[in-house]
């Protein structure tokens, strides 16, 4: 089960308002721990983080806060429907949950490159250079005007550039290098490039092999959690690069529309220092 059919769980079973520690306890007293589609370092962290951002419970009190199942949602016990079975959905369909954990987890806005508008003809196409989707986060966002004025007058740069390849199922030694270095390929232009899974072989064995990948050539690896997004994690932090191959970030231009839209709306905004939201993809709401 999810974090917060969890908490929906406990907090039917209980009729007074609890704290998200509270619930915790109750759970693991239950059993119920042991049913959470979590792999976390730190799940009773994630649980609160959770119910404090979550519409379908209401806040009571202060030191400590409370929470109790709001009215409207006491006969609503599943959030949503299951998502469907693996064969039944395509790679693309995780775009969007991955777009909102990018943004609300790691600051980035995002737009999803569709290699089939690329230029195939003239030389010979590398399918193996569009990243799935890529990302940018703007330095300005978190500054204050007077932080701003001075980042204008130093040569620090005000944005940093991402690339991500995403895969449905289960990353494991069949399929390794063959993902791996697609996403080496793919990035290989960004400051931070990724791997984007939903699941990732546990043996020791291939552990050592995947870190032994990501050590020697930078690449991160995050694990997607398409029915609870905010169980997501990055497994392996990415190696920032500080310089950008703008041989290769010119190629992609040229060769894809939706690139240079990206590109050509990190110029307008950074000039600005504001970010126009329509020139990316859409971040659905936390609901």
């Amino acid at each position: 089960m999810t974090f917060i059919e969890l908490a929906k769980k406990v907090l039917l079973e209980n009729k007074d308002p609890l704290t998200a520690k509270e619930v915790w306890v109750y759970a693991d007293k239950k059993g119920y721990i042991d049913q959470l589609n979590s792999s976390g370092a730190t799940p009773s962290a994630t649980l609160a983080a959770q119910m404090y951002t979550s519409p379908y419970f209401e806040k009571i009190g202060a030191r400590p806060v409370k929470f109790k199942i709001k009215e409207a949602d006491l006969s609503i016990i599943e959030v949503a429907p299951p998502f469907p079975a693996v064969n039944k959905y395509k790679e693309r369909d995780l775009h969007e949950i991955f777009v909102q954990y990018a943004k609300y987890f790691m600051g980035l806005y995002c737009k999803t490159i569709f290699h089939e508008k690329s230029d195939k003809k003239g030389k010979k196409f590398n399918e193996w250079v569009h990243p799935d989707i890529v990302g940018v986060n703007f330095k300005f966002e978190s500054l204050g005007k007077e932080a701003r004025d001075i980042l204008n007058q130093v040569a620090e740069p005000k944005i940093t550039l991402y690339s991500f390849e995403l895969k449905k199922g289960k990353l494991e030694f069949i399929n390794l290098r063959e993902y791996f270095f697609q996403a080496v390929s793919n990035s290989s232009w960004a400051n931070e490039g990724y791997l984007v899974v939903e699941d990732i072989d546990e043996e020791q064995e291939f552990q050592n092999e995947l870190s032994r990948l990501v050590n020697s050539f930078g690449i991160g690896i995050i694990k997607l959690q398409k029915k609870d997004v905010f169980s997501s994690q990055i497994v392996y932090g990415a190696k920032e690069k500080t310089n950008l191959d703008f041989e290769m970030i010119d190629k992609l231009s040229k060769l894809n529309p939706d690139f240079q839209a990206f590109l050509d709306s990190i110029s307008k905004d950074t000039q600005v220092e504001r970010v126009n939201k329509q020139y990316y993809d859409n971040v659905l709401e936390i609901e």
